[in-house]
């Protein structure tokens, strides 16, 4: 069973897409403070590595920063279908497998990692929730497709697997970033426009 803390995490994190997204243009933004992220739950069992694994590449191929607008990473151009672990874990969480952008053993929601909240250090933090189908070290890195700016992004130890893994990255500015995780032989790829974290004006 997923730690409850899990659930108002993710559910945080949809609130802000969806607050951002139906926020009239002429409002006046300000920040919102970055949900909180979860404790991980160190008393379920985790699935271990595979000894051995077929390599996964999902997403778009890496493009040259500058190249004009930022090409966003749709869900639907997920080759294919989330794992049936990863659809009964939504299934317990309340949630459907919607807006899921993945392969393999990896896979991440595009649609909520668009929203940068201001660190207070000048930078914007990213907040990426993605799956893992085994327990292995996550690895995510984020390149900026205007300046080229690499940045490395951070993933807690100590989540069950498979299961709910918490990840983000600090990143210097906003703008189109693609995010790409790594988990072990499996590579998804994503890209998004990174706006500022708004709250519901009053």
């Amino acid at each position: 069973m997923p730690h409850p803390t899990h659930r108002r995490w993710i559910g945080a994190l949809l609130l802000a897409g969806t607050a951002a997204a139906c926020t009239p243009g002429d409002a006046s933004p300000r920040p919102a403070a970055a949900p909180a992220t979860p404790t991980p739950s160190m008393d379920a069992p985790s699935t271990p590595a595979p000894s051995s694994s077929t390599a996964v590449t999902v997403g778009p191929a890496p493009a040259s920063p500058g190249t004009g607008s930022c090409p966003v990473t749709r869900p639907a151009e997920s080759p294919s279908e989330p794992p049936p672990a990863l659809r009964e874990w939504l299934r317990s969480e309340g949630a459907d497998s919607q807006g899921w952008f993945g392969g393999g053993d990896l896979w991440a929601l595009p649609a909520t990692a668009r929203h940068g909240y201001p660190d207070g250090r000048g930078k914007w933090s990213l907040k990426i929730p993605w799956w893992r189908g085994h327990d292995e070290p996550l690895r995510i890195r984020a390149v900026s497709l205007k300046t080229g700016k690499t940045v490395d992004g951070h993933a807690p130890r100590g989540y069950a697997a498979p299961g709910f893994q918490a990840g983000g990255v600090d990143l210097p500015h906003l703008g189109c970033w693609r995010i790409t995780g790594e988990l072990g032989p499996t590579r998804v790829r994503f890209v998004v426009d990174v706006v500022p974290a708004e709250t519901t004006p009053n």
